[in-house]
């Protein structure tokens, strides 16, 4: 019974994924980030993922490659994805954050843990960013292009209704201070 719960959202995903046009936002590196908020401010979206999390593949099968997701992020946001097992250096919003071992095999990237603001580690993970790079909401799990797209919606004009959509969520909370 256990395993037939968590199988079917699964196979519904995969069928639904497979009605809709297939699309994918534009994926920018962190360096480019920095440097596009400065000549064309515009908000960050940040998804966090690890290779072992399998909500964070469905998320990227079916969420970001839903026509509308896609479209909504292309136009009124910088898009970017970050692996918070990624052992490169990454520079952004002025700082160098790099991978931190945890043990043997396992470790978290700092970026992933500045991004947390001294929350736990919950994947998927997607953080909205300013255009200044102020933390404005993080969401810790799957979301549907619906409710995704409640969301983005909300953030570009500022808009208050921003913590309205995240409530309907269920999934998302406004960030404390960094």
């Amino acid at each position: 019974m256990k395993l037939l719960q968590h199988t079917i959202p699964f196979i519904l995903t995969g069928l639904l994924c497979c009605l809709q046009p297939e699309a994918q936002p534009m994926s920018r590196s962190f360096k480019q980030l920095d440097s596009l908020r400065q000549i064309h401010p515009k908000p960050i979206i940040i998804f966090v993922y690890t290779d072992w999390c399998r909500y964070c593949r469905a998320m990227e099968a079916v969420t970001f490659r839903n026509k509308k997701v896609a479209t909504c992020l292309d136009r009124h946001f910088y898009f970017a994805m970050l692996n918070a097992e990624e052992r490169r250096s990454i520079r952004f919003l002025d700082s160098s954050f790099r991978y931190r071992p945890t043990g043997i095999q396992s470790g978290e990237h700092e970026l992933a843990a500045w991004l947390r603001n001294g929350q736990p580690a919950a994947y998927p993970a997607l953080f909205i960013l300013s255009s200044r790079g102020e933390p404005l909401l993080r969401t810790n799990s799957y979301l549907i292009p619906e409710d995704l797209i409640r969301l983005l919606e909300a953030v570009p004009k500022n808009d208050p209704t921003i913590h309205k959509a995240a409530a309907e969520t269920n999934r998302a909370v406004p960030y404390g201070n960094h």
